[in-house]
């Protein structure tokens, strides 16, 4: 029985492990994001979209756990009715906006949002490491501090979550796409409304370098 159970064990952990070697990686990639304030429901889906780059450097210590440091930012667009970040500009509004968006100003600032990342392959996790995989699915959540630039400037907790998916085009590089959101405080865009919070997300195209 003994012997039975210590090569149930070696099964599950080549299952898991296979041949995999701990590897560093680095990624960059660009897309689109948007972000969910207090009067940006108003706005037209279009006119909130801006563009995001995402940076990160990480490690996976074995085929299913990873980590990594991640940079989110450039710029998000939105509506404002204190006049924080305003662009002086009027929105287009969507049919049927609320009370008071006559008030509203387009709004626009630069942020970013540093934060690390845990990693879990679900790939690797339910179907087993083969080295010769192509596709990976990976859910992750972090914790950074995002800031936003201008008048007013402001710092948060961010609380992040996502999906990676990447695809091996070699032995060294992956084509990723990353779906990730990120929770950060209230007035993080310089108005403070009746929410526990607001959020970015964004969609990235981008590739890893693995060594």
């Amino acid at each position: 029985m003994a012997q039975n159970a210590n090569e149930n064990e070696n099964e599950s952990k080549q299952h898991l492990s296979g041949d995999f070697e701990p590897t560093w990686f680095v990624s960059l990639g660009i897309g689109g994001q948007q972000y969910y304030g207090d009067h940006n429901k108003q706005l037209s889906f279009g006119g909130r979209i801006s563009p995001a780059v995402d940076l990160s450097v990480g490690r996976w210590f074995t085929s299913v756990v990873g980590a990594r440091l991640a940079y989110n930012g450039i710029s998000v667009k939105g509506a404002t009715m204190n006049g924080s970040h305003s662009t002086g500009q009027t929105p287009s509004f969507n049919d049927h906006p609320d009370d008071g968006a006559q008030y509203l100003t387009k709004q626009k600032f630069n942020y970013m949002n540093l934060h690390a990342d845990l990693l879990i392959n679900a790939t690797n996790l339910f179907f087993g490491y083969e080295e010769d995989d192509t596709f990976n699915l990976s859910p992750y959540v972090g914790l950074g501090v995002a800031h936003a630039f201008g008048t007013p400037s402001t710092t948060s907790l961010s609380l992040n979550g996502g999906f990676l998916i990447s695809f091996k085009v070699s032995e060294a590089v992956d084509i990723n796409v990353d779906a990730h959101g990120a929770l950060v405080g209230d007035k993080f865009d310089g108005e403070r409304g009746e929410r526990r919070g607001e959020g970015v997300f964004g969609i990235t195209i981008g590739a890893s370098y693995r060594f």
